[in-house]
């Protein structure tokens, strides 16, 4: 292991995610905003606004970093574009908690809340179905 200087960083961290190809990149998701790293976490830039980032998860291929809090986002490596996705409604005491890419199909999306309520998108986060509330199945599923 060897320490990284984690310049750029002054909020406490909340997640990190190593890109699934390129060891030198990382992000960090933090109360102040999401950070991305290409030198080993030596230095971070802040990408998008400065506002509370909860979730943060490359995608498999590691062309996009998806992210959030309340609200989910894409930010592209290649053009450093930070766009809104739909995202399921999610309470104002709660967030999201976790965010993962189907490796086999990406366009399957899973979330998990703090309060433990669980959406799956099918199709790129265009549309979401509830397959669990407040950590119990929903109804179908």
């Amino acid at each position: 292991w060897n320490q990284s200087a984690l310049q750029g960083i002054a909020a406490r961290p909340i997640q990190i995610a190593i890109h699934p190809t390129e060891m030198d990149t990382l992000a960090i998701a933090t109360e102040a905003g999401l950070f991305i790293s290409s030198d080993f976490g030596n230095t971070f830039e802040l990408v998008g606004e400065a506002a509370p980032v909860t979730t943060i998860s490359f995608s498999p291929n590691g062309e996009e970093l998806l992210f959030g809090y309340q609200s989910l986002y894409s930010y592209s490596l290649a053009s450093k574009q930070v766009n809104p996705l739909k995202t399921p409604e999610i309470s104002s005491q709660d967030a999201i908690a976790y965010i993962a890419n189907n490796p086999q199909n990406t366009d399957e999306i899973a979330l998990a809340t703090f309060e433990k309520d669980i959406y799956l998108s099918a199709n790129g986060g265009q549309s979401w179905n509830q397959i669990a509330e407040e950590g119990k199945g929903t109804e179908g599923n």
